[in-house]
């Protein structure tokens, strides 16, 4: 970047998968073709796409999309590739790990420890390059005109409600757009409960608009006349409910009919967002 404020930057951390599935290629790629590419667009050059190797020297399919990328001058444009610096890793190694069939306080163990690790390495990487976060897994699709969509709503967003927190393409820790003013009190407080929350809920949390992301992200309060979603599948940690309280998420707008969808077993799987219906910020009072 050089110094070059941007106005978005997309995050998306990666692993290698058992068997190397490459699912990241389909990732870069749709990602990539929603860049404009004509120099006059207002947008041209202004978002950066940061793939992170979580796991250096160890993942295949992140060195061919990488290579395969190399002297394309649109991806110089918008994507780097980088390897986890491993400046931040599990603080509490010597924790045993859960027994996932009997872990009523959700407590993670030492892998969803150190993807906490990871996430906190990623944004406090990439939040200081733009105005915007979007939060993206490897293995989601980018559907068309995410990048106009992220435009409109976060403008729409500013204008109906202008203290919004977080606007909400799809689910998991995939979609969720933030303002990088919001990030830091995000990542403080993964750092903070490293030991007893995970990454994943407490970003569902802050994007979902269920309990627990209020504090994760400041303890904001509720703002009249927002919709939050409601929770998902994923339960959210009795930590970050105890700490929330009553209190939700401020300003967390769900957007329908645009999005990212996941891949697997060369299939959607089921429950994907899908490109249909219109384009809709639901408020409580109506539709932008």
């Amino acid at each position: 970047g050089g110094g070059k404020r941007y106005w978005l930057t997309v995050g998306i951390p990666t692993v290698p998968r058992k068997g190397d599935v490459d699912y990241l290629s389909t990732t870069v790629e749709t990602i990539l073709a929603d860049m404009p590419a004509d120099a006059s667009d207002p947008l041209y050059g202004r978002v950066r796409v940061t793939v992170m190797n979580n796991r250096p020297g160890r993942h295949p399919v992140y060195d061919r999309v990488k290579a395969r990328y190399a002297g394309d001058a649109k991806a110089g444009l918008y994507l780097e590739f980088i390897d986890n610096p491993g400046t931040y890793v599990d603080p509490n190694p010597e924790l045993p790990d859960p027994d996932d069939l009997n872990n009523p306080s959700n407590r993670p163990g030492r892998e969803v420890r150190q993807q906490t690790c990871d996430v906190v390495t990623m944004v406090e990487h990439a939040s200081p390059l733009s105005d915007l976060f979007l939060f993206m897994e490897d293995d989601f699709r980018v559907c068309p005109h995410l990048l106009r969509a992220t435009e409109y709503t976060t403008a729409k967003a500013s204008a109906v409600q202008p203290d919004w927190l977080a606007v909400r393409y799809s689910y998991g820790m995939n979609g969720v757009v933030m303002r990088a003013a919001d990030l830091g009190p995000f990542t403080a407080y993964l750092r903070k409960h490293v030991a007893a929350a995970a990454a994943r809920p407490a970003v569902a949390g802050v994007g979902g608009g269920v309990a627990g992301g209020g504090a994760a992200a400041g303890g904001r309060a509720a703002a009249d006349g927002v919709q939050a979603e409601p929770p998902g599948p994923h339960r959210q940690d009795e930590l970050l409910r105890s700490e929330a309280g009553a209190a939700q998420v401020a300003g967390v707008l769900r957007v329908h009919g645009v999005g990212v969808e996941p891949l697997g077993r060369g299939e959607v799987r089921p429950g994907a967002v899908r490109t249909h219906g219109p384009l809709a910020v639901q408020l409580a009072g109506g539709q932008l």
